[in-house]
C-alpha cells in the first residue's frame, strides 16, 4: 500500500480583522509542526492582545490516526468559539496549523448563533488571506560511500528528487539527503542495488518539508 505523505497547511503567518455589530474579531494564524509550538503561538497572541475580551483558539497537529486537535472557548459560551475555529481548519482538511481569534466586545451581544458565525468567519478569512500550501512528510537519510560512487549516487538522487542537506567529500563521500516518505523505501532499495552493500545508511529521521 502506498504511503500517503501529502498534507495541506497555512502558507505562513498572518492576521485579519472583521467587525460584527461593533465587536472586533482579530484572527491570527501560523503553520506549526508540534503541539508545543502551537501552544507557544497561542501564548504569543494572548500576550499581544492581552486586553482582548477573549482569546479563543484551535489547532490541529500531526497526520492520520496520530493527528491531535485542541480548541478553547476562552470564556465564551460553550461551543461558540473554539469549535467553529476548528471547523474552519477541518473544512479545508488542514493540519499543522493554529488559529487564534481575539475578540474585543463592542457592546452588542451576538447570541450563540452569531458568535459561532463570527468566529468561523474570522478563521476562514485569515486562512484565505495567508493562503494554503501542499507540504510533504519526508525522511532524512545519512549516506556514506566510496568517492568513486559519487556520480552514480547523484544520478539516483535526481531520479528520486532527493534534496541534499549537507555534503562532505574525501576518500568517502558523506551526504545527508531528504526524500519524500512515499519514495523512501524504493530509494533505500535502489541504494542497496547501486552500491552492492557499499552505501552505508545512518539514522533515518522523519520530518516535514
Amino acid at each position: 500500500m502506498a504511503v500517503s505523505d501529502e498534507y495541506h497547511t497555512a502558507k505562513g503567518r498572518g492576521s485579519h480583522e472583521i467587525k460584527v455589530k461593533g465587536s472586533r474579531f482579530i484572527a491570527s494564524v501560523a503553520p506549526i509542526d508540534s503541539e508545543e509550538k502551537a501552544k507557544r503561538f497561542v501564548e504569543e497572541i494572548s500576550r499581544k492582545y492581552f486586553d482582548a475580551t477573549h482569546n479563543c483558539y484551535a489547532y490541529r497537529v500531526g497526520h492520520g490516526d496520530g493527528a491531535i486537535f485542541r480548541f478553547s472557548d476562552a470564556g465564551e459560551p460553550f461551543g461558540t468559539a473554539g469549535r467553529p475555529i476548528l471547523e474552519a481548519i477541518e473544512s479545508r482538511d488542514l493540519t499543522n496549523v493554529v488559529v487564534v481569534v481575539s475578540r474585543y466586545f463592542g457592546g452588542t451581544k451576538l447570541g450563540t448563533g452569531g458568535l459561532v458565525r463570527a468566529y468561523k468567519e474570522s478563521a476562514v478569512a485569515v486562512l484565505d488571506k495567508v493562503g494554503l500550501i501542499t507540504a510533504f512528510l519526508t525522511d532524512d537519510f545519512a549516506l556514506s560511500f566510496p568517492y568513486g560512487l559519487t556520480k552514480e549516487v547523484r544520478q539516483l538522487l535526481g531520479k528520486y528528487d532527493a534534496r541534499v542537506l549537507s555534503e562532505e567529500y574525501g576518500q568517502r563521500t558523506s551526504l545527508t539527503v531528504r526524500v519524500r516518505k512515499s519514495r523512501s523505501e524504493r530509494f533505500r532499495e535502489a541504494l542497496a542495488v547501486l552500491g552492492k552493500g557499499k552505501v552505508k545508511l545512518g539514522d533515518i529521521r522523519t520530518s516535514k518539508d
